[in-house]
């Protein structure tokens, strides 16, 4: 069983320290791994989308990013799959909606909006809190 410290929807640390375990590590680690820009994290070069060149591609190659978003999610310790993951577009907005499963049964709805003149906002599920992705 997974054990990490928390961090709140913004991804800083809680005033008071938090540490979780199961469905909230797995929907924490999802964020930050959602979250991050390609070859930002030193350790895992794969880590993170490659936000720029999704976003400046005309036309937008939806099924390109569905295949990203789920390589990314199925590299998470205590994501067993994804399920009914799909996406849309409106203008300039594109979101991205589906379930983690994880190790323990527990379904996590997970959902992703980026473009559209605002910024980039993630949200996974009610236990992982939402954020923006920078």
């Amino acid at each position: 069983m997974s054990l990490d410290i928390l961090l709140d929807p913004d991804g800083d640390l809680y005033p008071t320290t938090r540490l979780g375990t199961g469905a909230e590590v797995a929907a924490q680690r999802c964020r930050v791994r959602l979250q991050m820009h390609q070859g930002e994290a030193i350790y895992d070069q794969t880590m993170g989308l490659p936000f720029v060149s999704m976003l400046s591609a005309r036309p937008f190659d939806m099924a390109a990013l569905l295949v990203l978003l789920q390589l990314q999610l199925v590299a998470v310790p205590g994501v067993t799959s994804i399920e009914d993951l799909a996406g849309s577009q409106v203008g300039d907005a594109i979101t991205v909606t589906g379930t983690l499963r994880l190790d323990g049964g527990e379904a996590v709805p997970v959902s992703l909006t980026l473009g559209g003149g605002q910024a980039p906002n993630l949200s996974i599920a009610s236990i992982g809190g939402s954020g923006r992705v920078r």
